[in-house]
């Protein structure tokens, strides 16, 4: 817009003087044919009286070689007739056709076109008209190669002012919206979740305000994010804590008893003669007491491996995975694939939790919904993000 509007001004100020040039050296060019012509008349006036044309004719060709613009000088009689000219032949119809009567004051301009040149035509009274006239022709041709000249010439000035001007204005746009720039591409980070993003504080004007008025937003949503990292870290290790310990509790107290009465039942089991129907549905009244047990006793540790797998806390995550991935999926006629290359060796103890539960949860969908042959387990890791996948 800035562009177009400097581009429209050049080209109205370009016409603009192109025309008044051009009307200056025509009044100029109009002066000089006036006075010529009135000082061929007051040279003639003598030569006419005394009817000495060769004279006459030698006034006018010296006052047409010494002057470039004229193309021809024509003399009339006070009846109009051609007294004498400068044509080599015949003078034109062009310039006899526009011959005027009568001119007693002052002169008479006109346009004429002579061949392929527009001429200004001067007609100048002699003694008032009474002794004749004298008509000077000049050429406009180099009155309008000196305003095409101009014309170019303002034209390359007008450019070079819009090209720099342009320039300027760019520069400007570009170090005053930089600071926006700089602020908008901090925006986009803080919105992606990078909190620590900040921006220099450059100016003290409004800009300056709203780049410290980010800076601060951005300080209290990093503490913020920072404070519920942490306490969503300790929301996560507290349940951890609360798995561990009952799974300790269910570990300590209810596996031992359900393994005592185990041990209690297979006692009186052998105890039991084979002999005889009585004892015979007695001993199986005990098998089917100890077959609940053990079924009670498998649950018990499942449920104890669900809340918190041993092996998370001695061999670590990978492992965790893939045993739990072999205990859930196997006995279900599913071949498990795992691939867990991507991990590294430590996490924070906090992100290995989330991701096992993460996992733990698509297996045991899988294991239950599925009914797939092949199951594959995939964990990758870079710096900041860990992404892992169940596929069936």
């Amino acid at each position: 817009l800035l562009v177009g509007a400097g581009v429209l001004v050049g080209m109205v100020v370009v016409l603009y003087e192109e025309s008044a040039l051009e009307r200056i050296l025509s009044r100029q060019l109009e002066q000089q044919a006036a006075d010529l012509a009135r000082g061929l008349g007051s040279q003639s006036l003598d030569h006419i009286q005394a009817k000495d044309w060769r004279g006459l004719s030698a006034v006018l060709s010296e006052g047409k070689r010494y002057n470039d613009e004229v193309r021809y000088i024509v003399v009339f009689g006070p009846a109009g007739q051609v007294v004498a000219h400068t044509f080599e032949g015949r003078v034109p119809d062009e310039v006899l056709n526009a011959a005027v009567l009568g001119v007693e004051d002052g002169v008479l301009t006109r346009r004429l076109t002579l061949g392929k040149e527009r001429v200004m035509d001067v007609a100048a009274p002699i003694l008032g008209g009474g002794v004749g006239t004298v008509r000077v022709g000049l050429g406009e041709r180099d009155v309008r190669a000196a305003v095409v000249q101009n014309t170019r010439h303002l034209i390359i000035v007008v450019a070079c002012v819009v090209a720099a001007g342009t320039l300027v204005a760019f520069g400007i746009s570009y170090f005053t919206t930089r600071p926006l720039r700089h602020l908008s591409a901090a925006i986009r980070s803080v919105s992606a979740g990078d909190f620590s993003k900040r921006v220099a504080v450059e100016r003290r004007d409004e800009v300056g305000q709203l780049q410290a008025a980010f800076n601060t937003m951005a300080l209290e949503l990093e503490v913020r994010e920072r404070a519920r990292r942490q306490l969503l870290e300790r929301s996560i290790q507290s349940q951890e804590e609360e798995r561990k310990r009952v799974a300790r509790e269910l570990h300590d107290g209810v596996a031992q008893q359900l393994t005592a009465i185990r041990l209690g039942i297979e006692a009186t089991e052998r105890a039991i003669p084979e002999d005889g129907v009585p004892m015979q549905e007695i001993r199986r009244g005990v098998v089917s007491a100890r077959a609940a047990v053990d079924t009670c006793l498998t649950e018990a540790r499942r449920l104890m491996a669900d809340l918190r797998p041993a092996l998370l806390d001695h061999m670590g995550l990978k492992q965790a995975i893939l045993s739990y991935a072999e205990d859930q999926l196997v006995p279900t006629g599913s071949q498990v694939e795992c691939d867990l290359s991507g991990v590294r060796e430590s996490l924070p103890p906090h992100v290995e939790i989330a991701v096992f539960r993460i996992l733990q949860e698509a297996i045991g969908n899988a294991a239950r919904h599925s009914g797939a042959t092949q199951i594959t387990v995939r964990i990758s890791a870079s710096d900041h993000y860990v992404s892992g996948s169940v596929t069936d």
